[in-house]
């Protein structure tokens, strides 16, 4: 409950000072430019505060590590006001640079490839940025966690994705990226999390993401991606949610999604989905919600579905099934 500014000198007063933590506790005003001489910083943590302006330039801190500024009101009205990233390109240590949810805007510069090589965490969701992503992002070929989401991005993603072999978790939802799935994916082998949802994809899902042996979350959503849903999703065993809702997707529910048997969220709704509702979805005893509605699925209601004892939400609405409710 710290309602107070930083002093304007902090970073003269306190030359030793090698990790600065302040999160969460309702400071506002600048960040005092002077931290920026504080050459032994490690560490920043600032997040959730009310801090404004632009941020200031950390240049002289070499030693820097860990920058984490996010929940906040900090601008970035133009490619001037990113002074301070192409400062942070002297931060040879720098690992995770959080800029989540604050009043970025403008497009992300081209020297965000200029980061550390160390650098395994880069996070700008929630902000305005625009343009397309810079393809010297593929220079950071140790990120682990990027999010892109929420902000105005547009064009495709390849370019600078395939090169960013270590990734875990890749969220850019709610842009406005357009084009293919690349086939680029295949080369993710370590993707536990992926999610292009509410953007404007197109084209088919490619099969490829079936190799994606670690993934546990894909979402796909709101799209305007078409065909088929590829059979061999069904080989990503370690998926415990699957979101495909609101594209135009074809075809037939794959016979053998039962085989993903930790899935505990399908999302298939407002699709143009035919056939039956597949029995082997009877294996998913963890499954709790299933979304087919708004679909042209036909039959019947398969009975192994009231089997499932964690089944919490069923929704089938808005389809053409035929004969009896099982009970």
């Amino acid at each position: 409950m710290l309602e107070m500014v930083l002093p304007l000198d902090i970073g003269d007063t306190l030359p030793n000072l090698e990790s600065l933590t302040f999160g969460s506790s309702m400071l506002h005003g600048h960040i005092p430019a002077s931290l920026g001489n504080a050459t032994m910083l490690q560490l920043i943590d600032l997040s959730n505060n009310s801090f404004v302006g632009e941020i200031p330039s950390f240049g002289k801190l070499l030693n820097l590590s860990v920058l984490n500024l996010e929940y906040n009101k900090l601008e970035s009205g133009d490619s001037q006001s990113w002074e301070s990233l192409y400062g942070l390109t002297n931060s040879s240590q720098l690992s995770m640079l959080f800029l989540e949810n604050n009043q970025l805007q403008g497009a992300i510069p081209d020297s965000v490839g200029k980061l550390s090589t160390q650098l395994t965490h880069l996070e700008l969701s929630g902000n305005n940025l625009s343009g397309t992503v810079p393809l010297s992002l593929g220079n950071l070929s140790s990120i682990i966690d990027l999010d892109l989401s929420e902000n105005s991005l547009t064009g495709t993603i390849e370019g600078w994705l395939e090169s960013l072999g270590n990734l875990q978790s890749l969220d850019i939802h709610e842009n406005n990226f357009a084009g293919s799935i690349p086939p680029s994916f295949g080369n993710l082998s370590g993707l536990t999390i992926l999610s292009l949802a509410k953007n404007e994809f197109e084209g088919p899902i490619p099969p490829i993401l079936g190799k994606l042996s670690q993934l546990s979350r894909l979402d796909l959503s709101y799209n305007n991606l078409q065909g088929d849903i590829p059979p061999k999703i069904s080989e990503l065993k370690q998926l415990i949610a699957l979101s495909l809702s609101s594209s135009r997707l074809s075809g037939k529910i794959p016979d053998n999604l039962g085989q993903c048997q930790g899935l505990i969220t399908i999302q298939m709704d407002h699709n143009n989905l035919t056939g039956v509702i597949p029995t082997s979805l009877g294996n998913l005893l963890s499954l709790d919600m299933l979304s087919l509605s708004h679909n042209d699925l036909s039959g019947a209601i398969p009975t192994v579905l009231s089997d499932l004892q964690s089944l919490s939400k069923l929704d089938l609405g808005y389809n053409n099934f035929q004969g009896v409710i099982p009970p």
